[in-house]
């Protein structure tokens, strides 16, 4: 996220990056949630389900971070009345990506990115220990901590540590061994899986994917 920032004209430049990330795939994605996969498997005549102003209701909701069930689709599953369920996250990263913009807007520096990953572990042990949540925009506070700490230490990774990464990826392993408490999982946990996975990714060289797309979406 440093990195596009810098290659980026300001906070919304860099925010309009993201927008066009995130919001062509999810529109045409809740286009045919809605009216392909939901009139195929309504349980409402296909026309009558297609022309109602509910779905045309349902699908801006969609596309705007707000999702609902689909009444009688998929309604003996287990979760039920629910076609993409992990599109829950869409809201809570963006708004990360939004934090740290404004981060990066008053300060463009590491320095400012260490503050919001102390700010999102203070967060994180301040909901664990008085078990207190609460939501906005269907972002619960707790699930943005916990994105916070994730997004803040790895906008915080450096080229300069990539020569060490087997000897970080072996003590972050071995760090997770060791954990007991919820909230050492919660916040150091966090924060090795996250070492983890940069250093899995960024010592992958293959040439099918790189400079072509973007896996990370998808996976």
């Amino acid at each position: 996220m440093p990195a596009s920032y810098s290659n980026s004209n300001g906070f919304l430049d860099f925010i309009g990056k993201r927008c066009k990330r995130i919001f062509p795939g999810l529109i045409v994605c809740s286009f045919i949630m809605v009216f392909i996969i939901g009139a195929l498997f309504s349980a409402v005549e296909i026309l009558t389900y297609v022309f109602s102003l509910e779905q045309v209701k349902t699908f801006i909701m969609f596309s705007a971070f707000v999702g609902r069930p689909f009444p009688t689709v998929f309604s003996d599953f287990i979760y039920p009345n629910a076609i993409n369920g992990s599109l829950w996250t869409l809201p809570v990263e963006f708004l990360c990506y939004l934090i740290i913009g404004v981060f990066l807007s008053c300060h463009n520096s590491w320095k400012s990115i260490l503050l919001l990953l102390c700010i999102a572990i203070a967060a994180r042990v301040t909901l664990s220990l008085t078990t207190y949540d609460f939501s906005f925009y269907g972002v619960p506070m707790s699930y943005l901590s916990m994105f916070g700490i994730a997004f803040s230490f790895s906008a915080l990774t450096k080229a300069s540590w990539m020569p060490y990464r087997a000897y970080i990826f072996f003590v972050s392993l071995l760090m997770i061994g060791l954990m007991r408490g919820k909230l050492e999982i919660l916040v150091i946990g966090l924060i090795s899986i996250a070492i983890i996975t940069i250093v899995i990714g960024v010592s992958v060289n293959e040439s099918l994917v790189s400079g072509r797309l973007d896996i990370s979406y998808g996976i």
